[in-house]
This record gives C-alpha cells, structure tokens and sequence, in this order.
C-alpha cells in the first residue's frame, strides 16, 4: 500500500462541497500566491496544506512511529462590487461562508487515521480590488509509520 501524506486533501473538498453548497468552487491550491483574481470564480474555497509539526516527545520505535500535527487552511474567496475600498461588501457575504466552513469542519473526524479537525489561529483576511480572502485553519493529528526493524 502506497501512503499519501497529503491524504486529507481531497477529503477536506469532497467536505466542503457537500457541506456548504454555496461555494461554485471548493480546490486545492498551492499557496495564497497562486490564485489569480482575474480567472477567480467566487464564491469559492481554497484548500492550502500548511505543513507538519512534530510534537517533542513523541516518537515511539527511535522514531520509526510519530505523531504528526498537521494544518490546513480553506480560504473563503469572495468578490463584491460594494464598498470595495473599505470591503464591507464582501465581509457581509462572507459570514454566512465562513460559518459554514467552521460548522462543517470544526470536530469533523475524516477517517482514515485522522483525528478529528480542530480550529486553529491564522492570519488575518485580506481585500483587493472587491476581493476578500478569509483564511480558517484546521488542524489534525495522525500516526506515520517508517521503516520497520
């Protein structure tokens, strides 16, 4: 059995897109930087692995077994016309997403070895041009497995 590191990936979208059908889009991304505005669809979700923390103290097997902590961010990607300068437009039809996401993913147990997600902090939300991206982050934890002695 091949292991997939990123396994969560498509969980998390399948998630999302049964979960909160408002968006026209749920997609793995990259990084912040590889959304373009002038090809974005809104309202939408980015999934954005985050990467690994390693907890100390926690190997088992010199290091052969860990537990891994591991981020995810879904960025809400929303676009009004009004009030584009101030972004009170796009804050006002992005609660009704960000709650949706926060309902759908907030102690959602994927399966699969995953604990259940936990919201976590992350950065603040960003506006350009009508634009607004608002990032939630969601952690889980798991078990990897090296080699065998």
């Amino acid at each position: 059995m091949i292991y997939n590191h990123l396994a969560l990936e498509p969980l998390l979208i399948e998630r999302l897109k049964s979960a909160v059908p408002e968006f026209r889009d749920v997609i793995g991304m990259a990084d912040l930087a590889a959304m373009q505005e002038s090809s974005q669809v809104t309202p939408a979700a980015h999934v954005i692995y985050q990467g690994d923390t390693l907890p100390s103290g926690n190997s088992a097997g010199q290091g052969s077994t860990q537990m891994v902590v591991q981020t995810w961010w879904v960025v809400v990607a929303v676009r009004s016309a009004r009030d584009t300068r101030g972004g009170s437009g796009a804050r006002e039809e992005a609660g009704t997403l960000l709650g949706g996401v926060i309902q759908a993913l907030s102690g959602w147990n994927p399966g699969n070895g995953f604990q259940p997600l936990q919201r976590v902090n992350t950065i603040k939300p960003g506006f350009n041009a009508g634009f607004g991206y608002f990032p939630l982050a969601f952690e889980t934890r798991f078990v990897t497995n090296g080699v065998k002695k």
